[in-house]
Order: structure tokens, then sequence, then C-alpha cells
């Protein structure tokens, strides 16, 4: 866990095996050519979309189909965002970031720093300074500020002079915070006096700022820190139920191993199942099985949906990994 959330793009090419990459021109008429399907495209999740690679370069491609029966060309591409239907594609080339909707018009040419996924057609851009954008490029929040976060029912977060604000589009209300980070669109991690809690985009507190360290990845439950030890607490009414441990791992969305370093070995805990410090290891099959490894020839089979927890040899473990992955067939 870190203190300061680490900000960055990670981009990631989403074409037919789920990923692709971005474009040059400005002027969407440049990059208009006749229909001509080509037998090296490949296809996408969208049927008017197509792609092709670079090896050479590390380039791809991009051709759109619009609804003219034109083909709109992006060339020369690092990355492409994520290819949803009727949701604008972001375009990554070099360090800047434009998109593209799906017919192929240009919404924000690519000189941008930072534009988010779209969020109920609503996208964070930044360039120099940070607003807020809708799905056809019009700015709902001019790009004035040092943060924004997109929240619910037209409610936003934003930083000014490094002053925290709740903003409804009409009037900002300041927020008694040093920090913010998005757990959801719902739910921010906030600091003040370097101290670490949860509050809502409606600013009511629902976990006070009392830990010294706290977990990013928020659902029911969630890793607090208070003085050298992690321990799980409750999000609805913060109450500890776990043990303190010298460390925590989360491993699913509120499923957790810990342990302390004097039994140098694991626990596994969720809000249904917790175990002692006997594991070796603790493996996960899929997000409800989970196994813990005792000895080379004993292991137990962690079943959240069944709330049960059965013990196993190694060569029973192989097959009932087995029967798992056959049944994913």
């Amino acid at each position: 866990m870190k203190k300061k959330a680490i900000k960055g793009i990670l981009i990631i090419m989403m074409l037919a095996m789920g990923y692709s990459s971005y474009a040059t021109s400005t002027n969407t008429n440049e990059n208009v050519k006749p229909l001509k399907v080509n037998k090296d495209w490949e296809k996408t999740k969208l049927e008017n979309v197509f792609y092709t690679k670079n090896e050479e370069k590390g380039t791809v491609n991009l051709y759109i189909i619009n609804k003219q029966n034109n083909v709109v060309e992006f060339t020369d591409l690092q990355g492409v965002g994520k290819l949803e239907y009727q949701k604008p594609i972001l375009l990554f080339k070099g360090n800047k970031i434009g998109c593209v909707n799906s017919n192929g018009e240009i919404i924000r040419p690519i000189e941008n720093d930072y534009i988010s996924d779209f969020y109920n057609d609503e996208a964070v851009i930044k360039k120099d300074k940070v607003g807020v954008i809708n799905s056809i490029g019009k700015e709902v929040i001019p790009m004035i500020y040092e943060e924004v976060h997109i929240g619910e029912d037209k409610k936003y977060i934003v930083k000014k002079d490094g002053v925290f604000y709740l903003y409804n589009l009409e009037n900002l209300e300041k927020l008694d915070v040093d920090y913010i980070y998005k757990v959801s669109s719902n739910l921010f991690v906030f600091s003040k006096n370097e101290k670490f809690g949860v509050m809502s985009i409606e600013n009511k507190i629902v976990v006070p700022n009392e830990f010294d360290e706290i977990s990013m990845r928020i659902d029911k439950t969630f890793i607090g820190m208070k003085g050298e030890s992690f321990a799980i607490y409750t999000l609805q009414g913060n109450k500890q139920i776990s043990e303190n441990f010298d460390y925590i791992e989360q491993v699913g969305v509120n499923e957790y191993i810990g342990g302390t370093f004097s039994h140098a070995k694991y626990a596994f805990l969720s809000e249904t199942i917790k175990t002692d410090e006997k594991y070796e290891n603790v493996m996960k099959i899929n997000d409800k099985v989970y196994i813990g490894e005792i000895s080379n020839n004993s292991f137990e089979v962690i079943n959240l949906d069944e709330n049960k927890i059965q013990n196993m040899s190694k060569s029973d473990v192989v097959k009932y990994i087995e029967l798992i992955e056959k049944e994913k067939e």
C-alpha cells in the first residue's frame, strides 16, 4: 500500500483479442478514403472498426468504416483505448492523447496530456490543466483545475490552488482534506493531518481518518494500518474483523491473506471465513475457491460459495482443479 496514489496512463491495446492503437490528423476529411476492404485488416469487437499491425515499427493502423461507407484511417498509432459500442475511442501517440467516435469523427485532437475512460458519457481531460468533457467533446468543466474526480449524479471533486472542493456545476463547497483518491464514483480515500479515512461524494465521512495507511481498493472491507499493525475493517461501521497482522495482501474483492513475522505463515481472511496462520501458500483458483497448502501432502480447499473448508491430499487437489477447469470449457 502507498500513501500517495501513483498517477499515470496505462496504454491498453484492445482490438481483436482486446487491443489496438492511435491517430495523426485533426482534420477528419484528410483521413477519409473510398471504401476498399482489405484482406489484411484484422477484425475488432466493433463491426466497423479494423486494424493492422506494423511489427517492425511497433505501431498500429486503425480503420473505421463510417456511415457514408468510407474508410477513416488513422496511421502509425502506438495505442488505442477500450473499444466499446457507442463510446469514444481513445487514441495514443507519443505522449499525447486524443479521441474519436465510432464514426471516425475526431472528438478531441491528439494534443492532450491525459483523457480518462468515459464514465456516464464524461471523461477527465488534461492539457496543462484538468477539466471534464462529454462524449461529443464539449467541456462540462473547463480545464482550469489541478485535479478533477467524476462522481455520481453530476457531482465532482475538484482541486484548485491546492484546495479541494465539492462541485455540482453551480457551487463550490470547500473540503477540509489534504489529499483525495477516487475509489469509485461514490467513495474516496482522503487524508487530513497525515491520517487516512473514507468519504462519500456527498462529503459524508464513511470511515474516520484514523489510519496511518489504508488500502485503495475498497468494497465491503478494507485494509487499515494503525501504528505498525494491519487489520481488516468493514466499510460500514468501521469494525475490525481480523486480528492484527504484520502483513496483509488483498487477493480478491473482499478476500485477503495475512500473517505475523513470528509465525511466518498465512491466514486466509474474508467476510465469512477466517483461518489461523497455517498455510505455506494460498492459491486462488477462481473468485470463489482458494487452496491453502499446509504441507507437501496436506491442503485445504476454501469454498466461499459453500462457506466451508475441506481437507484434501495433493492428488485430490490436482483432480479438484482439473474438474474446475473442465467446467469452464
